[in-house]
């Protein structure tokens, strides 16, 4: 981390030893667990953080420890692109891009990609981009309480398209990080639904539950892991949840068979990258 070092301690429980990147007063945030949070090589964080009175996009260099915002306007969703630096965000109507190395010496560099469509009420559910880096995916809401959609933007055209119809609110909008083509999405209630993990392709074919749900499973917080794969938790709620199977999940992508990792009360779970 070149001549930074970041304020340390050693967790009391497990020994771990801890280093506090963002110190201060201000209110930091990092990414959801289902989207990278770092540049290439680990150079720098992003995170969100009100240091500049709203909660807007910061990175944090590691080399020195400084923090400095990414934009000069209000941003959300954003996401940040795998293969090179560079950063999509939504400001008002208008979806931007900008290079990370660039917005930390100036926020304000920033180019349109395109405006949010036309003939829907709003999109949610974030931004994902996938894995060719050439479409971005997001969840829409086109009339309220009765008609939702996963759309696809062409970053090269700027022209948007639906890629599939659907009758629930769209969230957690996750292309597959290895395989183009493929998304993973939710049934998104602010708690438990009915059947919680969506998959579809790119061209509107194939969807289908990413793992089928049985005795009112609470499902949750799925992401990818790997290629043909997402970890998930299954929530026991009740005590007649604890006797059942619950805790972390993973569910193979061929076929949704499930893999019970651990019998444990967990939440934001994820696995590591050398898939164990």
């Amino acid at each position: 981390m070149g001549g930074w070092q970041a304020e340390q301690y050693r967790d009391e429980v497990t020994g771990a030893r801890v280093r506090v990147l963002t110190p201060g007063p201000a209110r930091d945030q990092v990414v959801y667990q289902t989207h990278p949070m770092w540049t290439r090589g680990m150079r720098r964080l992003l995170f969100h953080s009100d240091r500049t009175g709203s909660q807007w996009p910061h990175a944090l260099d590691m080399a020195t420890g400084v923090i400095r915002p990414l934009v000069d306007r209000e941003a959300g969703p954003v996401v940040l692109a795998r293969k090179e630096d560079r950063l999509y965000f939504r400001s008002g109507d208008t979806l931007f891009a900008t290079d990370v190395l660039t917005a930390f010496q100036d926020p304000a560099a920033a180019r349109r990609v395109a405006d949010i469509p036309s003939g829907i009420e709003r999109i949610e559910g974030g931004f994902s981009l996938d894995a060719g880096e050439d479409l971005l995916y997001t969840g829409a809401v086109v009339e309220s309480d009765r008609k939702w959609a996963l759309l696809a933007l062409d970053l090269g055209s700027g022209v948007w398209r639906t890629v599939v119809d659907l009758d629930f609110r769209v969230g957690h909008v996750q292309a597959n990080p290895y395989v183009p083509g493929v998304i993973l999405f939710c049934h998104e209630t602010g708690g438990e639904s009915p059947q919680r993990m969506w998959v579809v392709n790119a061209d509107g074919s194939g969807l289908r539950p990413f793992y089928k749900e049985t005795y009112n499973e609470w499902v949750t917080h799925e992401v990818w892991w790997g290629p043909d794969r997402a970890i998930f938790t299954i929530f026991p709620y009740d005590e007649e949840h604890r006797r059942l199977p619950h805790g972390v999940v993973h569910a193979d992508l061929a076929t949704g068979t499930p893999t019970i990792h651990s019998q444990f009360t967990a939440w934001h779970a994820h696995g590591g990258p050398d898939g164990r």
